[in-house]
């Protein structure tokens, strides 16, 4: 059952363009900021196709059981599959060396 539509939360609205704002800004790097950019979309793109080829997200501060994840490069892509709106929501765009659960409190999933 595949999705044609995307969603983001605030939160990953502004996850995703800290991420790219860090890589131009302090690695330096433009590059690397379009091949992650590219990568997120590709990824996106893939759920939309395949909403259930991601692992679900296992933490006990993650109450919806539906929340997955995708890895993309250092990053991991949380969301949600909306079946009666065949819908992707977007919830955040963590680095994989923060501290996931801390994120994960400050944001209900």
């Amino acid at each position: 059952m595949a999705s044609d539509k995307f969603v983001f939360t605030k939160e990953a609205e502004i996850d995703i363009d800290q991420a790219i704002y860090y890589i131009v800004n302090e690695l330096g790097d433009k590059s690397a900021a379009k091949r992650l950019y590219d990568k997120f979309f590709n990824t996106i793109q893939r759920i939309c196709e395949f909403p259930y080829s991601s692992e679900r997200a296992e933490n006990k501060f993650i109450k919806n059981k539906n929340v997955r994840r995708a890895l993309i490069d250092n990053y991991l892509l949380f969301y949600l599959f909306d079946e009666d709106k065949h819908l992707i929501v977007l919830l955040r765009f963590i680095y994989g060396k923060r501290s996931i659960t801390e994120l994960i409190k400050e944001v209900s999933l």
